[in-house]
């Protein structure tokens, strides 16, 4: 290291990463050299670093966000059951009561209908919130660490542009693991 250099480390401010490290509210303690071999306790000590620099912006995502996706998926529960006990319910009548009345058959078909319309309500609401909140993190912290100013009203207006990538990879790579699923049944049941 240079001994006249004012920084720390032997990057010179000329690169806008490292000019932000030195210059804002927050400074990451290592290079990026450093920084891919901190280990698995070095990363939570990372990331609660990151979060308690700018808590601010992570309330404020997690308000919009994350919080929104843990009530989703704390009703999601509570409703599942009650539909569960309704279609099993139906079945119990129907099994033990040996009646073969239509009535009882619209029931049930009914049950599974509204069953299977609020999962597949819940799963699109679950990704939703899921991606949104993912493409809202990875924005704000590749823009804390590349030293662009993060507001949330900027999430806000990056987020959308980038989920439609982030549901497309999401896709492809569900497609990739069915598709593997797929073929180790096959080869599997061979």
């Amino acid at each position: 290291m240079n001994q006249t250099s004012k920084f720390p480390y032997k990057y010179t401010p000329i690169s806008p990463i490292y000019f932000h490290l030195f210059s804002s509210n927050y400074t990451m303690d290592k290079p990026q050299e450093e920084m891919q071999e901190v280990g698995f306790f070095g990363i939570y000590k990372e990331s609660f670093k990151t979060i308690f620099s700018w808590k601010k912006i992570f309330t404020q995502i997690t308000l919009t966000f994350i919080l929104p996706l843990s009530f989703i998926f704390l009703a999601h529960f509570i409703i599942a059951y009650i539909l569960e006990w309704r279609i099993s319910r139906a079945e119990d009548q129907i099994y033990y009561n040996n009646v073969d009345s239509e009535r009882f058959y619209h029931r049930l078909s009914t049950a599974y209908i509204g069953y299977w319309v609020f999962k597949f309500t819940y799963l699109s609401f679950l990704l939703l919130f899921s991606l949104l909140s993912t493409a809202a993190i990875v924005y704000t912290i590749a823009s804390l660490y590349s030293g662009n100013e993060v507001t949330f009203k900027k999430v806000l207006k990056i987020v959308p542009k980038v989920w439609k990538r982030l549901a497309l990879t999401f896709l492809w790579t569900y497609l990739g693991f069915f598709m593997y699923n797929v073929i180790a049944g096959v080869v599997l049941c061979k």
